[in-house]
């Protein structure tokens, strides 16, 4: 009876052992005690390929992943904090590139642009030219009495991409500007495709070429290669420029990697500038200075208008300073605006005109293709906020990163504040991934495209994205579907 009583002393002071060791485990983070699970595997790393050739139009796809394992803290229950290291192989890391990740990080993926930029602008690596580079890990211990670790390196073979220019111009006496490279005009990058350059405008008939900067001086030129679709590049002026033989708006498409170039003929709608015009619109029957409509980069035969209507009338005119003159009207003396069919009345007779009957915010869209019309009346919110990885609340839709509302504009919406690397949108609402957002018009446009579009269920999933960390501005205009982004 003793002995099996002292069994159950022992087996209670046991118990009550184990519940006090685990409670101290329970008081120490979590993630000590993950480290004190784990550490017991010999540091060695590895990556996920031997050979890397990396090109500039893939730059967001991921390069190179490595991995490493725990390392042995020798049952001490230290601490593991680990160092990457990159450098030129036999260079012996002695100017390695170092990147410090702390506790219980196990792998470093690289992205294509990331990687390209370590390689030419750090290990000062020749591009288009195959070189290799040595990678290994460091642990460290919080206990001073274990020496930091150092794994075997891992070595792979890299090839880097040499970068496009980042501006070309169009010149040659087809163009605006002539010869004149000073005055050369600018093509649009591609927001989503750096490497693609594209112009649309009116040529005339004559020869036109391009050049990287506008300085004769530093000028890279591409004139016309063995075929008419292929550019070839060249250190000065002269060489075999395109020709136009008709007088038209062309667009016009350059990559620059990939050295093809596309000239089509555009058909243009009767009218390339139009406006809005009547007592219903802010400046009222102005003719000399009414309000004019945006024209579709992407479509021009798209006209809209965006601003506060009061209850009036409205006609679009195409020209101005002259009342005498062709109107786009409605197709009768009623001027419903729900009736979304458009006509052109020369010289403005008969003078019907559409009849605002609820003053607020409006948004106009006037299709000259189709002929047709349509009068929106927008529903301003009172609140937006801000998600995503470059937002200080990351993508948390819970709880985002809100904006402030212009107290002088209530079209208006501002955020001021730290953005870090990553994409952004603007919801509507919060708690729930299926509202509306304030999106860009593509994904990943550049900060100097300020086109916003309010995109219901946000599909398309576009996203802003920030690639420089820093503090910045942002004014969103909800009725103009604006937005600015400037870093401070």
């Amino acid at each position: 009876m003793k002995t099996n009583q002292r069994f159950l002393n022992l087996r209670l002071l046991a118990a009550l052992f184990v519940g006090v060791l685990f409670a101290a485990l329970g008081g120490c983070a979590k993630s000590d005690f993950i480290v004190l699970q784990k550490a017991d595997q010999p540091l060695a790393i590895q990556a996920d390929t031997n050979t890397v050739t990396l090109y500039q139009k893939l730059k967001r796809a991921n390069a190179l992943r490595l991995d490493w394992t725990t390392g042995s803290n020798q049952g001490t229950g230290s601490a593991i904090s680990y160092i990457l290291q990159i450098d030129k192989s036999g260079n012996e890391f002695k100017q390695a590139r170092d990147f410090s990740l702390g506790k219980q990080v196990y792998s470093k993926v690289f992205t294509i642009e990331e990687l390209n930029n370590l390689l030419i602008y750090e290990l000062n690596l020749p591009t288009e030219q195959e070189s290799e580079i040595e990678a290994r890990v460091v642990a460290s211990f919080t206990s001073d009495k274990l020496a930091a670790e150092i794994s075997t390196p891992v070595s792979v073979k890299v090839t880097p991409y040499k970068k496009v220019a980042e501006t070309v111009f169009i010149l040659g006496s087809a163009t605006p500007a002539g010869n004149a490279l000073h005055l050369a005009t600018p093509l649009n990058r591609n927001a989503q495709d750096e490497t693609v350059f594209s112009y649309r405008g009116r040529l005339e008939p004559g020869n036109y070429y391009f050049a990287t900067t506008q300085d004769a001086q530093t000028a890279t030129y591409f004139y016309k290669g063995s075929e008419e679709d292929r550019i070839v590049a060249r250190e000065t002026s002269g060489g075999n420029a395109f020709t136009i033989q008709e007088a038209a708006t062309y667009s016009i498409t350059l990559d620059l990697v990939t050295l093809d170039i596309t000239t089509l003929k555009i058909d243009e709608p009767a009218h390339t500038q139009l406006w809005v015009f009547g007592s219903a619109t802010p400046k009222g029957w102005v003719i000399d200075d009414p309000d004019e409509m945006e024209r579709d980069e992407e479509d021009p035969y798209i006209f809209r208008y965006s601003g506060v209507l009061q209850v009036g009338e409205l006609k679009i005119p195409t020209e101005t300073g002259n009342f005498d003159q062709d109107y786009y009207m409605p197709p009768n003396e009623a001027g419903n605006i729900n009736n979304p069919e458009v006509i052109l009345v020369p010289n403005g007779g008969p003078d019907w005109k559409w009849q605002i009957t609820e003053a607020g915010p409006y948004q106009i869209v006037l299709d000259l293709r189709q002929m047709r019309i349509t009068f929106t009346k927008v529903s301003l919110y009172a609140q937006l906020w801000m998600v995503g990885d470059a937002a200080p609340a990351g993508w948390n839709i819970d709880s985002p990163t809100p904006m402030t509302l212009n107290p002088n504009d209530p079209n208006e919406f501002i955020y001021e504040g730290p953005l870090n690397v990553g994409e952004f949108k603007l919801p509507v609402a919060t708690g729930n991934w299926s509202t509306d957002f304030f999106m860009p018009a593509v994904n990943h446009p550049p900060l100097t495209d300020t086109r916003a579009a309010l995109v219901p269920g946000g599909d398309p999933d576009y996203k802003w994205y920030i690639a420089q960390a820093g503090t910045y501005k942002i004014v969103l205009n909800q009725l103009l579907g604006t937005i600015i982004i400037e870093r401070k």
